[in-house]
């Protein structure tokens, strides 16, 4: 079940990033990120449990995709997909109109799975995420 991330799920939210993503956001970043209006978090639950979290930040007519991810034991059961389906769902009733994000461009299977739902390569950002570490950048847009 999807629903809006709330304080108490950022301890697994955090969890999650440490053993999917490893990036470098903190507890107190996800709680930041909360609070900020422009920024809407849904989490994936089972029986409770947060399986899956994202993060969209937008502003005017278009949004940043800042974070998905699922827990190692829950993926390949299309709940990044649900939860990608259900921000965008969501943002474009309140106008947005593209969403853009980076990836690693060394992701493959990431990027398959962003080409999947429809986004397209737009350009490299070298040395991104650190020396030799470039990000695809990518959008989707409303049809």
């Amino acid at each position: 079940m999807i629903e809006m991330m709330k304080i108490k799920d950022v301890a697994s939210v955090f969890k999650i990033d440490r053993e999917v993503l490893n990036s470098n956001w903190s507890l107190l970043l996800y709680q930041h990120e909360l609070l900020d209006l422009n920024t809407r978090a849904y989490v994936y639950k089972i029986d409770d449990e947060v399986v899956g979290y994202v993060l969209a930040k937008y502003i005017g007519d278009t949004s940043d995709l800042l974070q998905i991810a699922v827990k190692k034991s829950f993926q390949n059961k299309k709940i990044g997909y649900e939860l990608l389906k259900f921000v965008w769902d969501y943002l474009r009733n309140e106008g947005v109109e593209e969403m853009i994000l980076e990836v690693a461009t060394r992701k493959e299977k990431i990027i398959e799975f962003y080409e999947s739902f429809g986004f397209e390569r737009l350009y490299v950002r070298k040395n991104y995420y650190g020396k030799r570490r470039d990000a695809l950048v990518m959008r989707l847009r409303v049809n």
